[in-house]
């Protein structure tokens, strides 16, 4: 093994016969990924290279590429995975389009199916995800790799949970060539070394990765469950406007605004759809108990790892960024400020972007929790349920009124009065009821499934350090 001399700077000493005559480079030979490999090699498991107990591998390399022209609508044909599309170690479903499936039938390189490990190789590498196993086929975009596994010979979610550790994406960087944008062949790929516990072991980590497959299925499906019902009820399929050039607006709807995308086309059509569903229609200001706005904590008020002061990117539609969340705070700070936390039901809505007017519902899980700049905290009552509002706003509903009261051009805002002036449709509250259990859960089972995959990763790493507790599987822990 490589002896380190130094690590700032990085130096080391190596035997001729652990240079690797193709890798003469010195980032090859950094301290940190020398003693990620020494730690490796060091513990008593099994060590095999990826290339010798995968069962098959492809890529689009020197592909024919996808056309624009054979891109389709979700659920219309198969699904097109490309990098981005590839967060926090599973597909996020919310950026897939499909492609037409002539094309994935006529290019293998391309194709991956239920249960395949993909893995990013170019740019922003180190990310993966599993195909789920309700998915049968999937096509891969360019920058992607396929590997598949032999369930009789290793558990793919013990492997998927192995790659997610920072022994294994270590090794993606160490052997990765170039420097602003970092590329890995198919060759570097197979070369990754892992540690193969028993089969009893595999299981107990790779059971915790399908559970969070499970649980990230079932958010999926009560978020498009809860969606589905908003437009049914407000009939979201069955609207239509005819685009023109030119349209005349009622004298009765003019405002102390004149610029035309207050007075949107698309935006009166709609409310004529509504109004006649006889769907009661109340400005935001009238559902709710208060907007909560705040700054951001001052520079030396932050701390490393503490408490969320949310910012804009850290909300998505249904999703809080909790464990990577971009300021945080100490918990004396939280404290001196802890009339204005954010509470359980609470609805976070960005109103600067974009990303802009993006709205997730908070659950007890997420907190405690401060917001920051640009982030309104949207507090309810009566009359509208949070989980029903965090779904109009995520809606054609939401869209539409953000498109009427923003300002800006390449950055937009809303502010409080604009917000104020948002027309929400009140619909019976037994479905508005039942519409936020379902976001609510939705949020719930998301979050439980991020811990689960956290736990499984905590486990691969204890094994490589050899402080993994054997007794935990025999307890069914």
């Amino acid at each position: 093994m490589f002896r380190i001399v130094s690590k700032k700077p990085s130096i080391i000493w190596a035997t001729e016969t652990e240079i690797d005559d193709e890798r003469l480079d010195s980032k090859f030979y950094d301290v940190q990924f020398i003693e990620t490999q020494n730690k490796l090699l060091k513990s008593p498991l099994t060590k095999k290279k990826l290339g010798e107990i995968m069962k098959s591998m492809n890529s689009p390399i020197g592909w024919q590429g996808i056309p624009s022209s054979a891109y389709r609508r979700k659920g219309e044909g198969i699904p097109l995975l490309r990098v981005q599309n590839i967060q926090d170690n599973q597909i996020d479903w919310d950026t897939i389009i499909d492609v037409d499936p002539e094309i994935y039938f006529s290019q293998p390189a391309i194709q991956s199916e239920a249960g395949d490990i993909i893995i990013t190789r170019v740019g922003t590498i180190g990310r993966f995800c599993k195909v789920p196993s309700n998915v049968p086929k999937i096509a891969m975009g360019q920058n992607l790799t396929r590997v598949s596994f032999d369930r009789q010979v290793v558990d793919a979610d013990y492997i998927l949970a192995y790659m997610n550790t920072q022994y294994c994406i270590n090794q993606m960087y160490r052997l990765a060539y170039g420097g602003v944008q970092p590329s890995l062949t198919n060759k570097n790929i197979r070369d990754i070394l892992l540690l193969i516990p028993s089969i009893k072991i595999q299981n107990y980590i790779g059971n915790k990765v399908r559970k969070a497959e499970e649980l990230r299925e079932e958010s999926k499906r009560l978020k498009e469950e809860a969606e589905s019902l908003l437009s049914l009820v407000l009939k979201l399929d069955e609207f239509k406007y005819e685009v023109t050039k030119s349209w005349v607006v009622n004298a009765d709807l003019l405002e102390p605004y004149l610029n035309v995308q207050f007075y949107n086309k698309e935006y009166l059509s709609f409310q004529e759809h509504l109004k006649t569903l006889g769907i009661p229609l109340l400005k935001m200001s009238q559902v709710l108990f208060k907007i909560i706005r705040n700054n951001s904590p001052d520079e030396n008020d932050r701390v490393e790892k503490g408490i969320p002061s949310l910012i804009v990117s850290d909300i998505d539609p249904y999703r809080i960024e909790i464990e990577n969340a971009k300021i945080q705070v100490s918990q004396d700070y939280y404290k001196a400020n802890e009339h204005q936390a954010i509470r359980v039901d609470d609805v976070v809505y960005t109103t600067a972007g974009p990303p802009l007017g993006e709205a997730c519902l908070v659950v007890d899980e997420m907190l405690p929790l401060l917001s920051g700049a640009h982030v309104a905290v949207l507090r309810t009552n009566e009359k509208c349920k949070p989980g029903y509002l965090t779904c109009v706003l995520n809606s054609l509903v939401g869209s539409l009124e953000v498109q009427k009261h923003s300002y800006g051009i390449r950055q937009q805002y809303l502010f409080n009065e604009q917000l104020s002036n948002f027309v929400i449709p009140i619909i019976a509250q037994e479905i508005q009821d039942e519409i936020h259990e379902k976001i609510s859960k939705a949020i719930k089972f998301e979050i439980q499934s991020k811990k689960f995959i956290s736990e499984a990763k905590q486990d691969v790493e204890n094994l490589i350090e050899g402080k993994f507790d054997e007794s935990k599987i025999s307890e069914g822990a």
